[in-house]
Protein backbone atom coordinates (compact mmCIF):
# COMPACT_ATOMS: atom_id res chain seq x y z
CA UNK A 1 0.00 0.00 0.00
CA UNK A 2 1.49 3.24 -1.32
CA UNK A 3 -0.02 5.74 1.76
CA UNK A 4 -3.26 7.71 2.25
CA UNK A 5 -4.34 9.29 -1.13
CA UNK A 6 -4.12 13.17 -0.72
CA UNK A 7 -6.78 15.27 -2.67
CA UNK A 8 -5.44 17.25 -5.89
CA UNK A 9 -4.14 20.93 -4.49
CA UNK A 10 -3.30 19.37 -0.88
CA UNK A 11 0.07 20.87 0.31
CA UNK A 12 1.69 17.81 0.65
CA UNK A 13 0.50 16.55 -2.99
CA UNK A 14 1.85 19.63 -4.67
CA UNK A 15 5.55 19.07 -6.40
CA UNK A 16 6.49 22.57 -5.39
CA UNK A 17 6.86 21.91 -1.51
CA UNK A 18 8.59 18.65 -1.79
CA UNK A 19 12.00 19.15 -0.96
CA UNK A 20 14.48 16.56 -2.35
CA UNK A 21 18.27 16.55 -1.39
CA UNK A 22 20.50 16.95 -4.30
CA UNK A 23 21.65 13.61 -5.40
CA UNK A 24 25.40 13.12 -5.68
CA UNK A 25 26.70 13.69 -9.21
CA UNK A 26 28.27 10.16 -10.20
CA UNK A 27 30.96 10.13 -12.85
CA UNK A 28 31.32 7.36 -15.49
CA UNK A 29 34.77 8.07 -16.80
CA UNK A 30 38.03 8.94 -15.32
CA UNK A 31 39.44 12.21 -14.55
CA UNK A 32 41.74 13.29 -16.69
CA UNK A 33 44.46 15.34 -16.15
CA UNK A 34 43.34 18.13 -18.34
CA UNK A 35 40.28 18.53 -16.59
CA UNK A 36 42.01 18.90 -13.26
CA UNK A 37 44.44 21.60 -15.18
CA UNK A 38 41.24 23.66 -15.46
CA UNK A 39 39.05 23.51 -12.80
CA UNK A 40 42.11 24.08 -10.02
CA UNK A 41 43.27 26.97 -12.62
CA UNK A 42 39.58 28.41 -12.72
CA UNK A 43 39.61 28.31 -8.80
CA UNK A 44 42.90 29.93 -8.17
CA UNK A 45 42.15 32.80 -10.57
CA UNK A 46 39.15 33.57 -8.82
CA UNK A 47 41.01 33.42 -5.37
CA UNK A 48 39.49 30.33 -3.58
CA UNK A 49 43.24 29.01 -3.39
CA UNK A 50 45.87 30.75 -2.13
CA UNK A 51 48.55 29.16 -4.31
CA UNK A 52 48.51 26.13 -6.70
CA UNK A 53 51.76 24.89 -8.89
CA UNK A 54 51.78 22.69 -11.40
CA UNK A 55 54.29 19.53 -10.58
CA UNK A 56 56.04 16.76 -12.61
CA UNK A 57 53.87 14.26 -14.17
CA UNK A 58 50.15 15.63 -14.04
CA UNK A 59 50.72 16.19 -10.06
CA UNK A 60 49.64 19.29 -8.27
CA UNK A 61 50.49 20.96 -5.11
CA UNK A 62 47.86 23.32 -3.93
CA UNK A 63 47.04 25.66 -0.87
CA UNK A 64 44.13 26.92 0.14
CA UNK A 65 45.32 30.23 2.74
CA UNK A 66 48.36 31.14 3.58
CA UNK A 67 48.25 29.27 6.49
CA UNK A 68 47.30 26.37 5.34
CA UNK A 69 49.16 23.22 5.21
CA UNK A 70 50.41 22.49 1.27
CA UNK A 71 48.93 19.02 -0.39
CA UNK A 72 50.30 17.71 -3.33
CA UNK A 73 47.69 15.86 -5.44
CA UNK A 74 49.12 12.58 -6.89
CA UNK A 75 46.53 11.62 -9.24
CA UNK A 76 43.55 13.23 -10.99
CA UNK A 77 41.23 11.25 -9.26
CA UNK A 78 42.49 12.71 -6.40
CA UNK A 79 42.64 16.08 -7.67
CA UNK A 80 39.17 15.87 -8.09
CA UNK A 81 37.92 14.50 -4.85
CA UNK A 82 39.95 17.98 -3.43
CA UNK A 83 38.04 19.74 -5.82
CA UNK A 84 34.98 18.51 -5.40
CA UNK A 85 35.39 19.11 -1.49
CA UNK A 86 36.37 22.74 -2.03
CA UNK A 87 33.09 23.51 -4.13
CA UNK A 88 31.17 21.73 -1.52
CA UNK A 89 32.77 24.29 1.00
CA UNK A 90 32.10 27.21 -1.13
CA UNK A 91 27.98 25.82 -1.98
CA UNK A 92 27.77 25.47 1.94
CA UNK A 93 29.26 29.06 2.60
CA UNK A 94 27.53 30.79 0.06
CA UNK A 95 24.02 29.22 1.12
CA UNK A 96 25.03 30.18 4.96
CA UNK A 97 22.69 33.55 5.64
CA UNK A 98 24.96 36.21 6.30
CA UNK A 99 25.40 37.20 10.14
Amino acid sequence: MSGPALRPGHPAATAANRTLPEAPLIRTTPATAAEVDAWITVLHDRGHLHRAVPGPAGTWTVQRTADSRPRTLHHPVLAMDFVAELLLELRSRDAEPPR
